[in-house]
């Protein structure tokens, strides 16, 4: 914006007495003119536009324009000229104020009020059409009403005439976005009155509903979004329009020219017509319906009579203004392992994370101070939209932006094509197409690799952003995508780096925050780290507070991310609180996003750690519907069949998301657990589909641990003792292989216990036995009061014939969970060893009751 300062100075004959407003390319200041004796406003051109002979041509375009035009509802212009090397245009004061000031202060409008605005606006540019000029930029700001309601057109600097190409070119855009028709927005040179009609039409949409008629944080964005996408129906956001009046708008936001009213006083006279008919009609029954999803715009009485045109005055009162332009983790930990089911506990001391976090309210179109100071949205290259050139259609749409020359991505196109029709394939093949055109283009490649993570191809996504480290992660959406690309694998050292370098280039960044909240979750929960959960909390408090700053993407990955911490925030203490807000979290995003099935999937796996199989299923089902390639979605398909112990079901649908994505490692895990538990386990499969899953995921240390459990598994079904020492030994190694990474990796810590304890009783060496109890010690210092753990330190005590300590350790893992059959089992055999024979009777019978077979044979021995 210039820096143009004339306060004071007379020019020609103006003596500059305020300034009015500024834009981009004019300053206009309140002025007196001496000969003859008015104040006018004067609109000044600054010295470094007035250098350029395209800007002062369009700048005398407007005055040309404007003085051919002698209409009421149209600013007269009374002067041209130049001095030195200024530029300026003197035209009518108007005193009040812009119709955008008008709409941002009282917000939607009654629909009498808009029409005693649109009438006068509809004879405007009814003239203007007929005299041959097409304005070019209708939009609010460009209209003022004075004190007595009565109504001017503004600001003709892109006007031309219909039969003209000045200062147009093929593929550039000229106007304001927000108010573009399809055809300015697409560059064509062919622009007639339609356009202008278009423009009408999303004012009267402003008007009656205080909002615009697209979403977009971008000004890419909106011009896409007219594009591609219909316009939300007005009655979405004030349910009290009547059909009639909501057909009326759409007609005239119509994509194609042809489908729109042929003249602006047409238009008015059919919105007319409609409040004559709602002003007949007998009032209608009250009827139920649900409230709509979007909150309705409360309407503002704004008492406008028909004005009455002004009469001159020589020194009008000053004015009030004068128009001027103006995770991400995708499955890091999604089931909960069989062996190792959390049990209710003592809730653990954390800081509150994300309890407040709600969606923010997007700022306005132009609160530009709201924003981050780099948003990877789409403010690409920090340019303005000067034109857009169409590469393709409606389904591949990549196309390039030309701003004054420097040729910049129109990514946003396929986000935004994502994020509203959740179409991942097409929205891909346009994303492929701009970054094979455009190889060095960042914005292409950053929003393919996001594309790329959210549809479950990680290697991809990693492939694109790796290549921003060496930039030292610029722009930050490069960094926030290798980030949570990594964070998947389990590589949370390179995780970090990568995020921190994102939120060193922009602090305001809070889906940044958010990511970096869920990887210090991870670490946290797998080393039982609580100062890692402080630091989750603290980020995700930023996150909160920089929310209403981001898109509804942002947003909703943002509530996903949160939905992760309270999720491993579960696995640490045991709250089942923090499953209930992980899915209030996750439930939010899909709000936000419901046509992505990212979402809905990550919705479906917390509904699955809550034992709500029916609801995770229907998530699932959902996010396949989304985007019936979804890999994790499959893969959530099989553990909802595996939980529900319909394991036949879960091989099948596991073996369906490998034929997906065979390099899927929670596939080929899942496909593991179910094998062992067929009615005729497959134990040596079970291991070959752990040992792929371990080859893809090699810094998981999840899916590292779970190979263990394969090994044990599958020993603890052979006959052979040398062979099952082989399996025995080799679930121990892996253990150990997993505790060399991360000490405190409780899931490690347990398996080595049970491996100890299984070769320690196969070959007879009570040292071994004290290895295990020592392992299964720090097992529980890690998760106090963990079943499984206890239960496996019972067995280790019994075996070691310490009774008193292992009754103590099977009635602590009861009291977690009281149908819990192996301890019932170890209870009974120590009762039996202490000599309590009926006591160990009654125990057993529990046993028998919650499922075990062996208890049986133990129960016969007594009897």
């Amino acid at each position: 914006m210039t820096s143009l300062n004339l306060l004071g100075q007379t020019i020609d004959g103006f003596e500059i007495l305020s300034e009015l407003g500024r834009g981009g390319m004019a300053v206009v200041y309140r002025a007196r003119q001496q000969m003859p004796s008015r104040y006018v406003a004067l609109k000044v051109l600054p010295p470094e536009f007035g250098r350029d002979a395209s800007y002062i041509a369009r700048f005398r375009q407007e005055a040309d324009s404007a003085a051919a035009l002698e209409h009421p509802h149209i600013v007269p212009i009374y002067a041209f000229g130049s001095s030195e090397s200024l530029h300026y245009i003197a035209m009518k004061l108007v005193s009040g104020r812009t119709l955008k000031s008008l709409i941002d202060v009282q917000g939607a409008m009654r629909l009498e009020d808009t029409i005693v605005v649109l009438e006068q606006i509809a004879d405007a540019l009814d003239y203007a059409h007929r005299n041959g000029v097409i304005h070019r930029d209708i939009k609010p700001s460009n209209v003022m009403l004075d004190d007595g309601g009565w109504v001017y057109l503004t600001d003709f600097g892109l006007a031309r005439g219909m039969t003209s190409s000045l200062l147009t070119q093929t593929g550039t855009v000229m106007g304001t976005p927000a108010y573009m028709s399809p055809e300015q927005a697409e560059g064509r040179t062919n622009i007639g009155p339609a356009s202008d009609l278009y423009s009408l039409g999303v004012i009267i949409y402003e008007m009656l509903t205080g909002q615009m008629p697209f979403e977009a944080e971008t000004s890419q964005g909106v011009l896409v979004a007219r594009l591609y996408q219909p316009p939300r129906p007005p009655r979405q956001l004030r349910p009290e329009l009547s059909p009639e009046v909501e057909a009326i708008i759409l007609r005239a936001l119509g994509r194609q020219p042809e489908d729109r009213f042929p003249s602006a006083r047409d238009l008015v006279s059919a919105l007319r017509d409609a409040e004559r008919a709602e002003d007949s009609a007998p009032p209608a029954a009250a009827e139920y319906a649900p409230a709509p999803v979007v909150e309705t715009v409360p309407t503002v009485a704004m008492p406008l009579t028909r004005p009455v045109a002004p009469t001159p005055t020589p020194l009008p009162t000053p004015p009030v203004g004068v128009p001027h332009a103006a995770p991400p983790h995708v499955g890091r930990t999604r089931h909960a392992p069989p062996h190792a089911v959390p049990s209710t506990g003592p809730t653990m001391a954390l800081p509150t994370m994300g309890d407040t976090i709600a969606v923010g309210q997007r700022p306005g179109a132009h609160d530009h101070a709201a924003r981050p100071k780099r948003s990877w949205r789409g403010c690409l290259v920090g340019c303005a939209i000067a034109g857009v050139l169409m590469l393709g259609g409606a389904a591949g749409g990549a196309y390039l932006v030309y701003t004054y020359g420097v040729q910049i991505s129109q990514a946003d196109d396929a986000r935004r094509m994502l994020a509203t029709s959740g179409d991942m394939k097409a929205s891909i093949a346009s994303l492929e197409q701009l970054q094979a055109a455009h190889p060095d283009l960042d914005e292409a490649k950053e929003y393919l690799a996001l594309t790329y993570l959210l549809s479950g191809r990680n290697a991809d996504a990693v492939r694109l952003a790796e290549p921003f480290a060496d930039k030292g992660m610029y722009p930050p959406l490069g960094g926030v995508v290798l980030a949570m690309a990594k964070a998947e694998r389990g590589e949370y050292q390179h995780a970090l780096e990568a995020i921190d370098q994102a939120i060193d280039h922009d602090s305001g960044y809070a889906l940044a925050y958010a990511v970096r909240a869920s990887i210090n979750a991870d670490r946290g929960a797998a080393s039982f780290d609580r100062d890692l959960f402080s630091k989750a909390a603290h980020d995700l408090d930023l996150a909160n507070v920089k929310l209403s700053n981001e898109d509804p993407l942002d947003r909703a990955l943002i509530f996903a991310a949160t939905a992760h911490v309270h999720r491993q925030s579960y696995e640490l203490s045991d709250d089942s609180a923090e499953l209930a807000k992980a899915s209030e979290a996750l439930e939010q995003a899909v709000k936000l996003q419901p046509k992505l099935a990212y979402f809905h999937a990550e919705l479906g796996y917390i509904y699955s750690a809550q034992g709500e199989h029916d609801k995770a299923r229907q998530a699932f089902q959902d996010a396949l519907d989304a985007d019936h390639g979804y890999v994790h979605a499959q893969v959530g398909l099989g553990w909802n069949a595996y939980y529900t112990k319909d394991y036949e079901a879960a091989v099948r649908l596991f073996d369906q998301a490998i034929q997906m994505r065979s390099d899927d490692a929670d596939a080929h895990l899942g496909k593991s657990y179910a094998l062992a538990e067929l009615s005729t386990p497959d134990y040596q499969a079970a291991v070959a589909e752990a040992r792929l899953a371990a080859s893809l995921a090699p810094d998981r240390l999840d899916v590292q641990s779970e190979l263990g459990w394969a090994y044990r598994n599958l020993g603890s079904s052979l006959s052979d003792n040398a062979a099952r020492k082989d399996q025995y030994t080799q679930a121990e190694q892996q253990f150990r292989r997993v505790l060399e990474k991360n000490d405190r990796f409780f899931d490690a810590q347990l398996g080595l216990g049970w491996a100890l304890q299984d070769l320690a009783l196969l070959i007879g060496d009570d040292a071994k036995l004290h290895d295990s109890l020592d392992t299964l010690d720090r097992a529980l210092e890690l998760k106090k009061n963990q079943p499984y753990a206890l239960n496996a330190r019972g067995w280790t005590n019994y075996h070691l014939n310490e009774y008193d300590d292992a009754l103590d350790d099977f009635n602590q893992a009861l009291e977690r969970d009281a149908q819990y059959g192996d301890a019932l089992l170890g209870k009974g055999r120590t009762l039996v060893a202490l000599e309590k024979p009926d006591e160990a009777k009654v125990v057993f019978q529990a046993a028998v009751d919650a499922g075990s077979t062996t208890a049986q044979y133990d129960l016969d021995e007594l009897k």
